[in-house]
């Protein structure tokens, strides 16, 4: 290998290396959610089991993974009943955001 043919491929690993992280944030790590359900979920397990200085909340304790598993697993035939329950928890709470920011 001379130096030219080095430095090509050197230059193109580094090229590759700098486009690894955009390519790895748009994977989805999850088997049944998208992710903006997978942030509604976390937000909603977050107010039913939020974190204090004595105990970690639903995030740390891995709820969205454990639903998340169960819903490709176990409970299949309630898929879309929390497609249907996420998408109007979203439409509510996008409601309720336009309904607040008229009165500021």
């Amino acid at each position: 290998m001379n130096r030219n043919e080095f430095i090509r491929i050197a230059l193109a690993g580094a090229g590759n290396l700098i486009l690894l992280p955009s390519c790895v944030r748009s994977i989805n790590p999850y088997r049944f959610f998208t992710v903006d359900e997978a942030k509604c979920v976390i937000a909603l397990s977050e107010q039913i089991i939020p974190a204090d200085d004595e105990w970690p909340g639903a995030t740390y304790a891995g709820v969205i993974n454990y639903i998340d598993k169960q819903l490709v697993e176990v409970f299949i035939e309630d898929q879309s009943k929390y497609r249907e329950g996420i998408l109007a928890l979203q439409l509510t709470c996008q409601q309720m955001i336009k309904t607040a920011t008229k009165y500021w």
